[in-house]
């Protein structure tokens, strides 16, 4: 569903539209229905943990739903942080999905170091 999104997004920033004001709160509300079925799988059949997947997937959501570059980068930050201790609880042999999530987490944080700390800065300066 987060790739749908994010494909939806790409065709809309390519044509400088914006999408329908209504995509977001459908794809939100289909995310929410997804991860009340997972949290109710979970309760029964999996373990707790198995809701890190289901709040990443809703931060992502939320995450390309916003306007401002901050706010994207601090819930794809989440997102991503969640992943790696998922990835250290649950899959502690699967390397390649904890390296790309650290990958993901470090290129987060740089971007916020490059782009949102020195435009607050600016802005506070004036």
């Amino acid at each position: 569903m987060g790739a749908i999104q994010c494909l939806i997004n790409y065709i809309y920033t390519k044509r400088e539209k914006l999408p329908p004001k209504l995509l977001p709160c459908f794809f939100l509300l289909m995310n929410i229905l997804n991860s009340a079925a997972h949290i109710f799988a979970s309760m029964i059949f999996n373990f707790p943990v198995d809701l890190i997947p289901v709040s990443c997937s809703l931060l992502f959501v939320i995450g390309i739903s916003v306007k401002k570059a901050l706010a994207t980068r601090l819930f794809f930050l989440a997102n991503s942080a969640l992943w790696v201790a998922y990835d250290l609880m649950v899959h502690p042999i699967a390397q390649a999905n904890l390296m790309t999530h650290i990958v993901v987490v470090l290129s987060v944080v740089i971007g916020i170091i490059r782009y949102d700390i020195p435009a607050r800065q600016k802005e506070l300066s004036h």
